[in-house]
């Protein structure tokens, strides 16, 4: 089956395992040459390694890779195909061969990355949740890598709001891990989204698979969004690949002592990053349509002092102490009031008992 011109998966997996060449030499071969035929004409010293044990042992590896595929439902999609991410061409160093689970189609869609530290606080995970259910309910696909915090977050958050989510990640999509993952992996497949790599299905992750895991994330996507972030990290990476790449970055700004705010106050203050406050401020930015309808929650109060209990809490955790304080009720009633809330899914308990909007 030909990919491009005369060109053939094959030839492409002989380029890239056999010849040891980089993306962008194999990508300037295919549109150069009709064949690899053709190239070997051009360049006979480099057919002769395909002769005796390596071109074998290599020869074997390709036959496995597309058995291994088949046989899970794994589908390789190629530089050249229109199933390709059309904004992963862009970027300087894209994968020649993407391996996705699930039958979501790339282009003609809305796509913003959401990352951050894996050491989350309360006020990342909130506006984690606060940020992404207000992106899905305007028609954007969530894009993360689906690391522990702020990517699984993301990606849970994006599912509870029956939105679409794509992970991206450092390993083949045979070699998930841990057990969570590759369990929340399944329920983005079976939810409309996909979970794609560039590594081949029993592909082990390695440290350096993580960096090169971060320009698909940011290069797939219109927009970055970093949530919450230490002075290092793999979400720091992903934005820098972001600016790079010539997409928006945005950061949630924090407090200025918290350590795991520094990164993202940083991102600003290098003007890396726009600050954002509001989701909206994304959508604007990008020049797509925001409908507010879509993101308000439409409440039906049971009674006027539910109403007032719940305006007084905000996305900042807050006491009962601080209700009790702000309102000439009792705490029998203000806790009737916030068990009626919490029970209509509009807020939620904290430990400690602090409520929070949901």
């Amino acid at each position: 089956m030909y990919i491009f011109k005369n060109w053939t998966l094959i030839d492409i997996y002989q380029l890239l395992f056999v010849h040891r060449f980089r993306s962008q030499q194999i990508i300037d071969f295919v549109d150069k040459f009709n064949s690899i035929e053709d190239f070997y004409k051009t360049f006979p010293k480099i057919e002769t390694e395909l002769i005796g044990d390596i071109s074998k042992h290599y020869k074997d590896k390709i036959d496995n890779i597309i058995k291994v595929c088949g046989e899970n439902d794994i589908e390789i999609i190629t530089y050249w195909q229109e199933k390709y991410p059309l904004k992963l061409k862009e970027i300087s160093s894209p994968p020649l061969i993407l391996y996705k689970k699930g039958l979501f189609n790339f282009n003609d869609q809305k796509f913003v990355s959401v990352v951050g530290t894996r050491k989350y606080t309360t006020y990342g995970k909130l506006n984690t949740e606060r940020f992404v259910s207000d992106l899905v309910k305007n028609n954007c696909v969530i894009v993360s890598g689906l690391a522990t915090g702020i990517d699984t977050i993301s990606h849970h958050t994006a599912l509870a709001n029956k939105g679409i989510t794509i992970a991206v990640v450092a390993s083949g999509l045979n070699k998930i891990s841990p057990v969570y993952a590759n369990n929340l992996a399944n329920e983005i497949i079976k939810n409309g989204g996909a979970v794609v790599s560039e590594y081949p299905p029993d592909e082990a992750a390695k440290i350096g698979y993580f960096p090169q895991r971060n320009r698909i994330v940011s290069g797939i996507s219109d927009a970055t969004l970093v949530v919450e972030s230490g002075e290092k990290g793999g979400s720091l990476i992903t934005a820098r690949f972001a600016f790079e790449q010539n997409r928006l970055v945005f950061a949630i700004p924090g407090n200025i002592t918290s350590e795991r705010s520094k990164g993202c106050n940083n991102l600003i203050k290098q003007d890396i990053a726009k600050i954002c406050l509001d989701p909206s401020e994304i959508i604007v930015e990008l020049g797509w349509n925001y409908n507010s309808k879509n993101a308000e929650l439409k409440i039906n109060f049971s009674s006027e002092l539910d109403k007032l209990v719940y305006e007084l809490i905000k996305y900042e955790p807050v006491t009962i102490d601080y209700l009790l304080n702000s309102l000439e009720n009792n705490i029998t009633e203000v806790s009737v009031s916030l068990f009626n809330l919490e029970f209509s899914g509009i807020i939620k308990q904290l430990p400690g008992k602090q409520y929070v909007r949901k």
